[in-house]
Protein backbone atom coordinates (compact mmCIF):
# COMPACT_ATOMS: atom_id res chain seq x y z
CA UNK A 1 0.00 0.00 0.00
CA UNK A 2 1.34 3.34 -1.19
CA UNK A 3 1.72 6.19 1.57
CA UNK A 4 -0.68 9.48 1.36
CA UNK A 5 2.04 12.16 0.11
CA UNK A 6 1.62 13.76 3.38
CA UNK A 7 1.56 11.37 5.92
CA UNK A 8 5.39 11.24 6.48
CA UNK A 9 5.53 11.95 10.80
CA UNK A 10 3.57 10.68 13.12
CA UNK A 11 3.21 11.72 16.89
CA UNK A 12 2.28 9.29 19.37
CA UNK A 13 2.26 10.26 23.36
CA UNK A 14 1.80 7.36 25.76
CA UNK A 15 2.29 4.95 22.60
CA UNK A 16 4.23 2.03 24.64
CA UNK A 17 1.50 0.75 27.08
CA UNK A 18 -2.13 0.01 25.53
CA UNK A 19 -0.89 1.32 22.54
CA UNK A 20 2.05 -0.69 22.12
CA UNK A 21 0.37 -2.22 18.78
CA UNK A 22 -0.71 0.67 17.11
CA UNK A 23 2.72 2.62 17.84
CA UNK A 24 4.44 -0.71 15.92
CA UNK A 25 1.48 -0.79 12.64
CA UNK A 26 2.30 3.49 12.73
CA UNK A 27 5.96 3.19 13.27
CA UNK A 28 5.94 0.51 10.13
CA UNK A 29 3.68 2.91 7.41
CA UNK A 30 5.26 6.06 8.20
CA UNK A 31 8.33 7.78 7.42
CA UNK A 32 9.25 8.87 10.90
CA UNK A 33 7.66 8.36 14.33
CA UNK A 34 8.59 10.48 16.84
CA UNK A 35 6.90 8.42 20.34
CA UNK A 36 6.85 9.89 23.83
CA UNK A 37 6.61 7.89 26.81
CA UNK A 38 7.87 8.32 30.41
CA UNK A 39 8.61 4.15 30.70
CA UNK A 40 12.18 4.12 29.11
CA UNK A 41 12.35 0.39 29.65
CA UNK A 42 8.71 0.01 27.48
CA UNK A 43 10.45 3.08 25.09
CA UNK A 44 13.69 1.47 24.42
CA UNK A 45 11.26 -1.94 23.17
CA UNK A 46 9.87 -0.15 20.65
CA UNK A 47 12.57 2.31 19.61
CA UNK A 48 14.56 -0.44 18.38
CA UNK A 49 12.79 0.49 14.63
CA UNK A 50 15.14 3.60 12.92
CA UNK A 51 11.83 5.01 11.72
CA UNK A 52 11.27 5.78 15.37
CA UNK A 53 12.62 9.55 17.22
CA UNK A 54 12.65 8.19 20.40
CA UNK A 55 11.92 10.92 23.33
CA UNK A 56 11.57 9.64 26.75
CA UNK A 57 9.89 12.65 28.92
CA UNK A 58 7.61 13.26 31.49
CA UNK A 59 4.80 14.82 29.64
CA UNK A 60 2.90 16.47 32.71
CA UNK A 61 6.00 19.13 32.39
CA UNK A 62 4.41 21.16 29.45
CA UNK A 63 7.48 23.54 28.91
CA UNK A 64 9.46 20.71 28.12
CA UNK A 65 7.21 18.93 26.12
CA UNK A 66 6.74 22.21 24.16
CA UNK A 67 10.52 22.08 23.51
CA UNK A 68 10.02 18.40 22.61
CA UNK A 69 7.76 18.86 19.83
CA UNK A 70 9.20 22.03 18.42
CA UNK A 71 12.24 20.02 18.25
CA UNK A 72 10.94 17.02 16.60
CA UNK A 73 8.95 18.80 14.12
CA UNK A 74 12.13 21.22 13.03
CA UNK A 75 13.82 18.44 12.09
CA UNK A 76 11.20 15.84 10.68
CA UNK A 77 8.54 18.40 9.67
CA UNK A 78 4.91 18.67 11.27
CA UNK A 79 2.94 15.81 12.38
CA UNK A 80 0.46 14.48 10.08
CA UNK A 81 -0.84 12.48 12.35
CA UNK A 82 -1.55 12.60 16.68
CA UNK A 83 -2.26 10.14 18.69
CA UNK A 84 -2.27 10.63 22.78
CA UNK A 85 -3.43 8.53 25.38
CA UNK A 86 -2.44 10.49 28.67
CA UNK A 87 -3.60 10.84 32.06
CA UNK A 88 -5.29 13.18 33.95
CA UNK A 89 -1.84 14.15 35.43
CA UNK A 90 -1.21 16.16 32.25
CA UNK A 91 -3.81 18.03 31.49
CA UNK A 92 -2.78 20.45 29.08
CA UNK A 93 -0.15 18.05 27.04
CA UNK A 94 -3.39 17.34 24.68
CA UNK A 95 -3.84 21.15 24.03
CA UNK A 96 -0.27 21.49 23.46
CA UNK A 97 0.34 18.85 21.03
CA UNK A 98 -2.65 20.15 18.92
CA UNK A 99 -0.53 22.92 18.20
CA UNK A 100 1.66 20.95 16.07
CA UNK A 101 -1.04 19.09 14.24
CA UNK A 102 -1.16 19.14 10.44
CA UNK A 103 -3.34 16.65 9.89
CA UNK A 104 -5.55 13.93 12.06
CA UNK A 105 -5.98 14.10 15.68
CA UNK A 106 -6.89 11.03 17.86
CA UNK A 107 -7.23 12.10 21.95
CA UNK A 108 -7.78 8.44 23.39
CA UNK A 109 -9.78 8.82 27.06
CA UNK A 110 -8.61 6.27 29.17
CA UNK A 111 -11.01 3.73 30.80
CA UNK A 112 -10.69 5.54 34.11
CA UNK A 113 -12.41 8.67 32.09
CA UNK A 114 -16.01 7.83 31.99
CA UNK A 115 -18.55 6.91 35.02
CA UNK A 116 -21.37 5.12 34.10
CA UNK A 117 -24.36 7.38 34.86
CA UNK A 118 -22.28 10.66 35.22
CA UNK A 119 -22.35 13.32 32.92
CA UNK A 120 -19.40 13.99 31.38
CA UNK A 121 -20.64 15.87 28.11
CA UNK A 122 -18.87 18.79 29.26
CA UNK A 123 -15.45 16.94 28.13
CA UNK A 124 -13.26 17.05 25.47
Amino acid sequence: MEKPKNYQHALIIGGTGMLKAASLAIIDKYEKTSLIARNVDRLEQIAINPKTNPISLNYTDSNKLKTALESSTQKYGSFDLVIILIHSTAPQAPYIAAEFVNADYYHILGSSYGKPGEDNSFRI
